[in-house]
C-alpha cells in the first residue's frame, strides 16, 4: 500500500508539471483506480486472516482461544493500521471513479477527440472488477453490509463496462480495412501516399 501511495505521488506530481494532452488522455489512466482496488483487497484479505496466524507460537495446536488476540501478535497490531489505510485507499478509488468519467467527457466532448475503439479501453475494464471485489471484500472483512451490497450490485456495471468494450472491439473489427491495415473511412495518410 505504501508502494502505491508513493507511485501515485510521483504520477500526480509528473502530472502537474508535464500537463496531459487530450489525445494523451487514455483509458489506462484507469489502471490508477484498479491499483487502488487491488490494494484494498490486500488489506481485505490481511484483515481476514486468523487473529493470532501472525503469532509466534501460533502454529502450535490449541496455543490460542479461536478470535482472541494474541498479545504482540503482528496481526493484532497491524489490524487497526491496515484497516485505516485500506478504507483511505478504497475511499481515494471510489473519488477517482468520477473524476476519470469527467476526464473522459472532457477529452471526448470538450476537445473533441472522437470517440473509437482502441486496444487501451480493455484498461477500464479490470479496474471496475476490482474495484467491485474490493468493495465485497472489504465490506465483508470489516462487518459493512452496505460495501458488500455496493461490491455485489457493482459486478453488474463491471459486465456492462465489459460487454461496451467487447462490443466496441467487435465494430471495429467488422469494419471494411484498407491495404494499409487502418479503417477505410479513417484514412489519413497524406494525398501522394493515397495515390500509388
Amino acid at each position: 500500500m505504501i508502494l502505491y501511495l508513493l507511485v501515485a505521488g510521483l504520477v500526480t506530481a509528473a502530472r502537474l508539471a508535464f500537463p496531459v494532452q487530450p489525445p494523451e488522455l487514455t483509458p489506462a489512466y484507469w489502471v490508477f483506480m484498479g491499483a487502488a482496488a487491488i490494494s484494498v483487497l490486500a488489506g481485505a484479505q490481511i484483515l481476514r486472516l486468523p487473529s493470532g496466524s501472525l503469532a509466534p507460537g501460533s502454529l502450535a495446536p490449541g496455543s490460542l482461544a479461536p478470535g482472541s488476540l494474541a498479545p504482540g501478535s503482528l496481526a493484532g497490531a497491524a489490524h487497526a493500521v491496515v484497516a485505516g489505510l485500506s478504507v483511505m485507499l478504497w475511499a481515494f478509488g471510489t473519488w477517482l471513479i468520477p473524476f476519470l468519467v469527467i476526464l473522459g467527457v472532457w477529452r471526448h466532448v470538450r476537445r473533441r477527440v472522437p470517440l473509437a475503439y482502441e486496444p487501451g479501453m480493455w484498461g477500464i475494464v479490470f479496474p471496475a472488477g476490482m474495484y467491485g471485489v474490493a468493495s465485497h471484500e472489504l465490506g465483508a472483512a470489516l462487518h459493512v453490509p452496505w460495501l458488500v451490497t455496493l461490491g455485489r450490485d457493482e459486478a453488474w456495471a463491471a459486465l456492462a463496462v465489459w460487454a461496451a468494450v467487447a462490443l466496441a472491439m467487435a465494430a471495429a473489427l467488422a469494419r471494411p480495412r484498407t491495404a494499409y491495415g487502418g479503417a477505410a473511412e479513417d484514412d489519413r495518410r497524406p494525398e501522394a501516399a493515397r495515390r500509388t
